[in-house]
């Protein structure tokens, strides 16, 4: 999409995404910068960690759902679909499910957010931020990260109070967000 935008004359891409897509943006800029990426957008991006969900209160679940995963992984199955209920009721794929959820910790933004060189700006609703180990104390988590890192002054951290993880009720506080973002870059 980079090399797509650069052939039709665009000089800055902005990285944008939200939840999964957060954590695939943090990703691809820390791991695969491109200078034509002028800044990152990550909205409500999870922790997917296996550390973290076999130390959370659902670690009965998530040791269950990662069991049915393993199994089918370790009959030569990756491509099997599995019903599993952690994080939430989801049909996925064995070796997506290993991918994301499993102990590679491939995904845990926590990981990638010290190695980010391009001004990142990461955004959280107030409500997510309670009740769910994928995002409980991630704005302090990701402020330590980046500390000392050489990335603390290109990531920063906000939160929109009263919002969920959709933004549901803070949309209008949210796109004044966003577009302040944009605006200040």
């Amino acid at each position: 999409w980079i090399d797509l935008c650069k052939s039709r004359g665009y000089e800055q891409v902005v990285l944008l995404g939200h939840s999964l897509g957060a954590i695939k943006v943090i990703y691809a800029e820390a791991n695969d910068p491109h200078e034509e990426v002028s800044q990152v957008i990550a909205l409500s991006p999870p922790r997917l960690s296996h550390m973290a969900f076999i130390n959370g209160p659902r670690s009965a679940e998530y040791d269950q759902s990662l069991a049915v995963a393993d199994q089918a992984m370790a009959m030569g199955q990756p491509g099997k679909l599995i019903d599993i209920t952690f994080p939430f009721p989801l049909l996925i794929a064995a070796g997506s499910y290993v991918d994301k959820y499993g102990p590679g910790e491939r995904y845990n933004i926590l990981e990638h957010v010290a190695h980010l060189r391009t001004p990142t700006q990461v955004c959280f609703g107030s409500e997510e931020l309670t009740g769910s180990v994928a995002f409980e104390g991630l704005p302090e988590l990701i402020s330590e990260r980046v500390a000392g890192s050489g990335a603390e002054s290109m990531v920063t951290v906000d939160v929109v109070d009263g919002a969920d993880h959709m933004y549901s009720q803070r949309r209008d506080e949210l796109s004044t967000w966003v577009t302040r973002q944009l605006m200040d870059d």
